[in-house]
C-alpha cells in the first residue's frame, strides 16, 4: 500500500539559512526555528496539506503556491527550573510548497494514522480528510485507509 509523507520543515529553513545571509541573522539572532511538520500530498488535481493529527488541513492547486510556516522562539529555562514555551509563532514566513518538499525531510505514515483515534469530532474530521483526498486526485484504494475504531466513507 501507498504511504503519504510528513515533513520536517527545520531542514528546509536550515536551507533557505544558506541561501539568504539576512534571514540567517534574523533567526539566529533571534532564537527562532519551526515547529511545523505537516503532511503534504500531491494528487493529480491539487495538493493537500494537513498540518495537524487533528484532520485540519488546506488545499492548494499547484506546487508553486506559497504555504505559510511559523517561526517560534525555542523554549527558555529560567534559574527556578521552570521553562517557559511561547503558544504562538512570533512571525510566519511564505514558502513555496514545491520548495518545502525538495528541502525537508519526511517521514512515510499510513493515511489511516494521519488523524489521531478517539472522539466523535476527530471521527468526522477523517471523513472530511478522505474526501478532500479523492478531491485532489487521489485513488484511495491504493492506501491503508480503514480504521476499525471510526467511520469511514
Amino acid at each position: 500500500m501507498k504511504k503519504v509523507r510528513k515533513y520536517n520543515f527545520n531542514t528546509a529553513l536550515d536551507k533557505m539559512k544558506e541561501e539568504d545571509s539576512e534571514l540567517k541573522e534574523k533567526l539566529d539572532s533571534e532564537n527562532l526555528h519551526t515547529r511545523d511538520t505537516d503532511f503534504i500530498i500531491v494528487g493529480t488535481n491539487g495538493i493537500l496539506i494537513s498540518v495537524s493529527h487533528e484532520g485540519v488541513h488546506y488545499m492548494f492547486k499547484s506546487l508553486e503556491e506559497k504555504y505559510e510556516i511559523g517561526l517560534w522562539e525555542k523554549p527558555t529555562k529560567h534559574e527556578d527550573g521552570t521553562t517557559s514555551t511561547p503558544i504562538f509563532p512570533k512571525y510566519n514566513i511564505k514558502v513555496k510548497i514545491k520548495y518545502l518538499m525538495e528541502n525537508s525531510e519526511y517521514e512515510e505514515y499510513d493515511i489511516k494514522n494521519m488523524v489521531r483515534h478517539f472522539g466523535s469530532r476527530l471521527d468526522t474530521n477523517y471523513a472530511v480528510l478522505l474526501e478532500s483526498l479523492k478531491e485532489i486526485g487521489l485513488n484511495l484504494k491504493e492506501y491503508n485507509t480503514v480504521r476499525r475504531d471510526c467511520k469511514t466513507i
